[in-house]
C-alpha cells in the first residue's frame, strides 16, 4: 500500500498526472488523492471512454463517479471511434474550463501514448477520416497489407500496437500519408515537458504486479465480464469495432465463438495484460520529471 501522506503533491501546481502499469492501483490513488485536495479526475484510457463497458476496463464505480467528478469515462457508445488527437483536444477544453474556478486536475491512466503526447504536447496533422471511417470493412486480407505496411514504414508504431487493431493501424498510416512523417516521430522535434504538470509512477516487483494482474482478471470474471461482452455482442458490436479491440474484449468475443475454453480464456487474458504492462513501462520510462513510488 502507499502511504498517501508520502505523495508529496506540489499544491501550486495545478495537474496531477499518475501514470503506471495496470492493475497497480492508479485509480485507488487518484481517488484518493482527489478526496484531499478537492480535484476532478481525467481518464486517460483509451477504452473507458466508450459506454457499457464497465468491467473489461476497470472503470471506477458510479457511486465514485457521483461523488467526485469524472471526464472521458462513459462519454461514448461502443461503436464509435476515440483518437489520440481527441484525447487531447478533450483534455485541453477540461483544463481550460476547470482553470477559470481554479480546481485542481487528476488525469490518471495507462495509455502511455496519449499521455505522452498530452504531456509534451504533440500536434497532429489533419487525418483522412473518410478512410479512417471505411476501417470496418476491410477485409483479413487488406488488413494483413496494412500491417504489413506499417511495420515497413514505421517498425516502432508497429511495435507498440497489435497487429488487429485495423483502427489505430489505419491511423497510423494516415498520420504518415498526411505528413510523410511516422507516426511515431510526431512532434520528435520535441516540445518540452508541460509547465503545469506534476507526474507520480506507480512501480512495484514483476512479481507482485503479474500477482495483481492475475487477481484482477478473476475478479472481472466473478463480475461478469462474460456477460458484459455478450450482451454489447448482442447489440451488434463486433471484433472490427475500435472498442473491441480492448484486452478482455477480444478474446471474450472468441470464446463466445466458440474458440476456446473459459480457462484457456482467462489465460489468455492474464498473458495479454502482463505483456500490456511492459509495453506501457517501456513508454513511461521515456517521461521526464516523473516521481516513482513504490507499491508494496
Amino acid at each position: 500500500m502507499i502511504n498517501m501522506l508520502s505523495v508529496d503533491v506540489d499544491l501550486n501546481i495545478p495537474i496531477t498526472v499518475i501514470i503506471g502499469p495496470t492493475a497497480i492501483g492508479k485509480s485507488a490513488l487518484a481517488l484518493s488523492l482527489a478526496q484531499q485536495l478537492h480535484a476532478h479526475i481525467i481518464s486517460a484510457d483509451s477504452f473507458q471512454i466508450f459506454k457499457y463497458m464497465d468491467i473489461g476496463t476497470a472503470k471506477v464505480t458510479k457511486e465514485h463517479q457521483l461523488n467526485i467528478p469524472h471526464y472521458l469515462i462513459d462519454e461514448k457508445e461502443p461503436y464509435e471511434t476515440y483518437s489520440v488527437a481527441e484525447f487531447n483536444s478533450r483534455c485541453n477544453h477540461i483544463i481550460e474550463t476547470l482553470k477559470k474556478t481554479n480546481t485542481p486536475l487528476i488525469i490518471c491512466g495507462g495509455n502511455g501514448f496519449y499521455l505522452r503526447s498530452f504531456l509534451y504536447q504533440y500536434t497532429f496533422p489533419k487525418l483522412n477520416a473518410t478512410h479512417r471511417s471505411n476501417y470496418k470493412n476491410i477485409s483479413e486480407t487488406d488488413k494483413q497489407a496494412l500491417w504489413n505496411r506499417l511495420v515497413d514504414i514505421d517498425p516502432n508504431r508497429a511495435s507498440v500496437i497489435n497487429k488487429n487493431d485495423i483502427f489505430r493501424i489505419v491511423q497510423a498510416l494516415d498520420m504518415y500519408d498526411a505528413s510523410n512523417i511516422q507516426a511515431s516521430k510526431h512532434n520528435v522535434i520535441q516540445h518540452n515537458l508541460r509547465k503545469d504538470v506534476q507526474i507520480f509512477g506507480l512501480t512495484t516487483s514483476k512479481e507482485n504486479l503479474y500477482r495483481k494482474i492475475d487477481s484482477r482478471v478473476l475478479e472481472m470474471f466473478k463480475k461478469g465480464l462474460i456477460e458484459e461482452v455478450r450482451q454489447l455482442m448482442n447489440n451488434g458490436l463486433t471484433s472490427t469495432h475500435q472498442s473491441m479491440a480492448a484486452i478482455g474484449y477480444k478474446e471474450t468475443i472468441e470464446y463466445l465463438n466458440g474458440k476456446m475454453t473459459k480457462d484457456e480464456l482467462k489465460y489468455k487474458i492474464q498473458q495479454g495484460t502482463k505483456i500490456y504492462s511492459k509495453k506501457q513501462l517501456n513508454w513511461f520510462k521515456k517521461f521526464d520529471n516523473v516521481k516513482w513510488l513504490t507499491i508494496d
